[in-house]
């Protein structure tokens, strides 16, 4: 279908948004490549309050509704965000914000926090398992068993103790000292991660958040928000069954 507006030679539509009364018609009409001067003067002449996020890459302009715009700095020009839900969902959030510096409120840190204060997470398994795990001395990592997870690779963990506590994935419930692991081993910090889905999500809602907008969904039903996934070979002196 063709829009209306393309059939409009461009000589008989206004390109300078002086020359437009209706502020929110004009962004509507150009929608992308708009220079950064017009849309100051937009803000001048119609007395708007508007307000930059993300180092000033998403400039929103207080309106019934808001209306977002996303900078491109090389070019000095604005790209008007036709739907911002739907813009959270489809964008790169990294080039915006970085995910590792992120709160994550069930674990009560951010994953580059934990990465250098990792504490004590657990690990349930079978006692089959467990006695594999103390004959080699050490517990290594597996791939995920959730529809969601499958993908990734490590030991999974919890910092939550009774979140499977049902015996999900095995009744004996191992606890890793992380703390103790990194400090007599001399790291920096240890190789961890939320899974992926969790990432995603609190990206997502930190993005929302600042925009003051609401979420449209949850995260997935199989991906646990307590999961930290450790990413190295933890030897069996850090790891008890409690």
């Amino acid at each position: 279908m063709i829009k209306l507006k393309s059939l409009i030679p461009e000589t008989q539509e206004p390109v300078d948004s002086d020359q437009w009364d209706n502020w929110e018609e004009y962004l509507d009409y150009f929608e992308y490549e708009i220079e950064k001067g017009e849309v100051s003067k937009l803000i001048k002449k119609h007395n708007l309050k508007g307000k930059g996020y993300f180092n000033q890459r998403v400039v929103v302009i207080f309106g019934k509704p808001p209306v977002y715009l996303i900078y491109d700095a090389d070019n000095e020009t604005f790209d008007l965000i036709k739907d911002i839900q739907q813009w959270i969902y489809d964008v790169d959030v990294s080039d915006f914000i970085d995910p590792d510096t992120i709160y994550n409120n069930w674990v009560e840190s951010s994953l580059k926090d934990m990465r250098a204060n990792p504490g004590k997470v657990y690990h349930y398994t079978t006692p089959e398992k467990w006695a594999l795990i103390q004959q080699d001395g050490k517990m290594v990592g597996s791939y995920g068993t959730g529809i969601n997870n499958r993908g990734a690779y490590g030991i999974f963990t919890s910092t939550d103790p009774e979140e499977y506590a049902m015996g999900t994935y095995g009744e004996i419930c191992l606890e890793l000292d992380l703390d103790s692991f990194k400090r007599e081993s001399g790291l920096p910090e240890l190789n961890l991660d939320f899974e992926p889905e969790t990432v995603d999500y609190l990206s997502r809602n930190y993005m929302a958040s600042a925009l003051e907008i609401e979420m449209r969904d949850d995260i997935p039903s199989d991906i646990s928000p307590y999961t930290v996934v450790v990413n190295q070979v933890v030897p069996i002196k850090y790891i008890k069954q409690i």
